[in-house]
């Protein structure tokens, strides 16, 4: 879907984090995540866990979508007030951000 709908163009946000990897192989677009120690403090804000609201975190990193496992967050707990569910798939759901 992503790749579709303006992929290198697009940046995204996978929690948890660790589906970055997978994201990354398939999505041509960016995706906020590291595979280097180095660059953990640069994510600070959502690495080990969030600690920054969810739409600074959007205006920061420019995401226009977010990916995540509802086993691991839910929608009440990403806290956007703007949002629309483009797939929601099992416990996967891909949300497109306001760009608040």
């Amino acid at each position: 879907y992503l790749n579709t709908h303006g992929g290198e163009k697009l940046n995204l946000a996978v929690f948890p984090i660790q589906l970055g990897d997978s994201m990354m192989y398939f999505f041509k677009g960016r995706v906020l995540t590291t595979d280097t120690t180095q660059k953990l403090q640069e994510i600070s804000d959502i690495f080990p866990v969030v600690k920054t609201p969810m739409s600074k975190i959007i205006r920061k990193f420019d995401i226009d979508y977010i990916y995540f496992d509802k086993r691991y967050v839910t929608i009440k707990e990403i806290g956007l007030q703007k949002y629309v569910i483009v797939k929601d798939l099992h416990d996967f759901v891909l949300m497109k951000t306001s760009q608040l």
